[in-house]
């Protein structure tokens, strides 16, 4: 469960711009978060 809320929170952050990539490129939480369906609607945090 803590991980859980801990992977949860990071994902908030990023969504919300409070945290970015370590890198110079995109990592693949990036990629993940800027992932859309077939309806260009964004996948659920789950």
């Amino acid at each position: 469960r803590m991980i859980s809320e801990f992977i949860d929170q990071i994902i908030i952050d990023r969504r919300q711009g409070h945290s970015s990539s370590m890198f110079n490129s995109s990592d693949l939480l990036d990629l993940l978060l800027s992932a859309v369906d077939n309806e260009g609607q964004p996948f659920t945090n789950q």
